[in-house]
This record gives structure tokens, C-alpha cells and sequence, in this order.
């Protein structure tokens, strides 16, 4: 192919002129490295969001049904449900001889507890590094959680640590209706003592949750208003919600709420924060693919006289522009390969061996990696238009040139 024969005669032999040489290689240099970084970048990103919502549907259940009417419980079971576990939710205060704070207590069945928790792994630390988190073993909170008694708990290490709390110690529980209770009316408390001490990794849960075992501790305040009780749905599959809403058919006494409405928030930052990076990535990419557009220039004015005899031997200028604009693709193509390689490589690299590198103030100590073939193959299109654009434009000028000019 006479394209091809003319990429490696001008561009790669060692009879080409220096500065096209040097120009196109430092073209495929920046190609390559654009390619590999939007890779490698876009999917560790990917691993940090599906980590942290990995996180999430652990503790968090995949559908929260809100008690309205009589429940029944056969109403809400399908093929699609894994567990259905009833649940009471609490805001409450706690106060402790030296610190005051607000907390969420959640109580759930003790079997619920042992499976949320046995599916996290806690990183034990040393005393000197933080003092909470070297209390918490990977066994010891199953344990407790086997162990648990009616007025007993565990607390969020973060909130633990907030309150000045360990293990053993004893905590006055107030609904928040306290606050409105006229002027020598005594308040509704309870007396909690805290078990144990657990580490999700999620900042939301880690520094507001206090759990219990559901209809035995905290049970004078279960008249309150700011009492909330129904259902978790734990589904075989988290993305099989709105087949399982759909799937519910006269029940509209209920209130609905799935795991992507609770957490809209968190996920649509995540989305954003992607699209963001995308969008910038690729306008870096772009600046450093119109390399080809100088390569291409000083090729051409270079080899005018090669232009020349070529059109004097038969060939007509719309054929010269094709040659040309296919040894710009060619010169993209060879960068766009090397640099899909080695991104590839690295992600895949890091998503079988994490990188441990992070200190241990992040929730997330690892580098996770997850590869997006599906992104890859977007950027693979986008890249072959940018690249045939960027070789097409100069080649033009071979359209306007004249054999007799050229020659003269």
C-alpha cells in the first residue's frame, strides 16, 4: 500500500529529515500518554465508586418500606427478595457524663447484625495511629453481636470517638420531643451501655449509628413521634428494584424508598465528579492529538517535490489526499494503540493488586481500579474522529496545489 510505504519512508526510516522525525515521534509520545491517562484515571475512579457503594449496600437495605397500614409481612416476598427483616428507626441524643451529641438508633434483628457485619473487614491499626480503631478486631464485633442483651449497643467508632466513649461505658438516650416538653415535665430517657465498637468505612454510619436488637433495648420510646418503623428488602440483585416495585401491586398504604433515592445524593456527586474528569481528560487529549496537524504541515511543505513528481506520474491530488490523510491516522493509530495497552495493563494491574498507599485517614486505603470496556470503546470512537480530522485538515492542501507550481 503506497500510504503505508510513504509513512515508513518519511517517518520512521532513518534516511527521514530529523525534525519530522522528532516532531512525529513526540506526536505518538503524547497520544499515547493522553490515552493511557484517561484509562488509568477513569477507571480508578470507577473503583472508588464502586467500592464506596459496595460499602453502602451493605449496611444500607435495597428497598426501606415504610409501615403505613397492618403489615403483612407474605405481601412484600417475591422470588426477587433475598431477606425481608423488620426495623425501628430512632433520632435520638446521647449524653455521656462529659459530651453531648445527636445519633440515629437503628434496631434490627441480631441475625441482620451478624450478616452486615461479617461481610466487612476492619483494619485493625496500632494504639499509637488511632486509639478507637486499634479496639476493633475483625472477629470481635460477631462476637459481640452474639453476645448482645436488652439495654446493650455498638456505636460508629467515629461517633465513639466524637464522645469520648469505649467500650463498657454508659450513655443517657433522649427522644428529640424532649426539647419540646413544657417546663418541669420530666423527659422520657433511657440508660444504654455500650458493648462494642464497629468500623464500616462509611463516614455517614461510622459517625452517627448506634445499633440494637430490634423490640428489646430502647423500648419506652416506641410511642414517640419521631419513631420509624417497616421493612428492609434485601433483593438477590440491588439493581432489580424496579422490577420488584413493579412487581408489588395494591399496596399503596406503603411508603417505597430504594437504595439509590436514599443515597441520590452521594451518587449523583460521583457521577458528576466523573463527568467532570471525562470532559477534561478528553480536552487534553484533544489539544495533544492535533500534533498530527503539525507533522502533517511540515511534511508536506518538506516533500513538496515528492508531491510533484507523484502528481506528474498520474496521480491525481484527491488520491494525494487520501494517501496523506491515512499516514496521519496511521501516525495517531500507532499512539492510540500504545497508549490503550499500557492504560489497559496498569488498570487491570491495579484491580487484581490494589495498591495500599493511602494513610489511614481515608475510609478507602487502597487504589482500586475497575476497567470500563464499555468507556473504552466510546473513547476508541471519539479518538478515531478526532484523529481523522486532525489528519484531514492539512491534507487539504494537496488539493490546491498545482504539479507545474510545485515542479518549478
Amino acid at each position: 500500500m503506497l500510504s503505508w510505504t510513504l509513512f515508513k519512508r518519511y517517518l520512521l526510516s532513518k534516511q527521514s529529515e530529523s525534525l519530522v522525525k522528532v516532531v512525529s515521534r513526540l506526536c505518538v509520545l503524547g497520544v499515547a500518554v493522553g490515552v493511557a491517562s484517561f484509562i488509568i484515571v477513569l477507571s480508578i475512579m470507577n473503583g472508588f465508586s464502586n467500592s464506596t457503594m459496595r460499602r453502602h449496600l451493605i449496611v444500607e437495605p435495597h428497598i426501606v418500606i415504610k409501615e403505613v397500614g397492618q403489615n403483612k409481612k407474605a405481601q412484600f416476598i417475591t422470588p426477587l427478595v433475598q431477606r425481608l427483616d423488620k426495623y425501628e428507626l430512632q433520632d435520638v441524643f446521647l449524653r455521656s457524663p462529659d459530651n453531648f451529641s445527636g445519633a440515629i438508633a437503628k434496631g434490627v434483628s441480631r441475625e441482620l447484625l451478624k450478616t452486615i457485619f461479617l461481610k466487612f473487614k476492619p483494619q485493625k491499626a496500632p494504639p499509637s495511629e488511632d486509639e478507637y480503631l486499634s479496639l476493633i478486631a475483625p472477629s470481635d464485633i460477631v462476637q459481640i453481636i452474639e453476645g448482645l442483651k436488652p439495654g446493650e449497643v455498638i456505636i460508629g467508632v467515629d461517633l465513639a470517638r466524637s464522645m469520648g466513649l469505649v467500650e463498657g461505658d454508659k450513655v443517657t438516650v433522649l427522644p428529640p420531643e424532649t426539647l419540646l416538653l413544657p417546663a418541669g415535665e420530666a423527659p422520657l430517657i433511657e440508660k444504654i451501655v455500650i458493648k462494642g465498637l464497629f468500623s464500616t468505612n462509611i463516614a455517614e454510619v461510622d459517625g452517627n449509628y448506634i445499633y440494637y436488637l430490634y423490640d428489646e433495648t430502647l423500648t419506652s420510646f416506641k410511642k414517640t413521634a419521631s419513631r420509624e418503623e417497616g421493612y428492609e428488602v434485601r433483593l438477590t440483585q440491588a439493581e432489580l428494584y424496579n422490577e420488584y416495585l413493579q412487581s408489588l401491586t395494591g399496596l399503596s398504604e406503603y411508603s417505597f424508598e430504594t437504595w439509590v433515592d436514599r443515597n441520590s445524593s452521594l451518587f449523583l456527586a460521583l457521577k458528576v465528579e466523573k463527568w467532570t474528569m471525562t470532559t477534561f481528560l478528553s480536552l487534553a487529549a484533544l489539544i495533544t492529538s492535533f500534533t498530527i496537524i503539525t507533522v502533517l504541515i511540515l511534511l508536506i511543505t518538506q516533500k513538496r517535490n515528492d508531491i510533484g513528481v507523484l502528481m506528474t506520474l498520474g496521480l491525481s491530488s484527491n488520491a494525494l489526499q487520501k494517501i496523506y490523510t491515512r499516514m496521519g491516522l496511521y501516525l495517531f493509530g500507532i499512539g492510540l494503540i500504545g497508549g490503550m495497552i499500557f492504560g489497559v495493563l496498569v488498570s487491570l494491574t491495579l484491580q487484581m493488586y490494589p495498591l495500599e498507599v493511602l494513610p489511614n485517614i481515608y475510609y478507602e486505603r487502597t487504589i482500586p481500579s475497575q476497567l470500563d470496556i464499555h468507556l473504552i470503546l466510546w473513547m476508541c470512537v471519539g479518538a478515531i474522529i478526532i484523529g481523522s480530522l486532525a489528519s484531514w485538515i492539512p491534507a487539504r492542501r494537496i488539493v490546491k496545489m498545482s504539479p507545474i507550481d510545485i515542479l518549478r
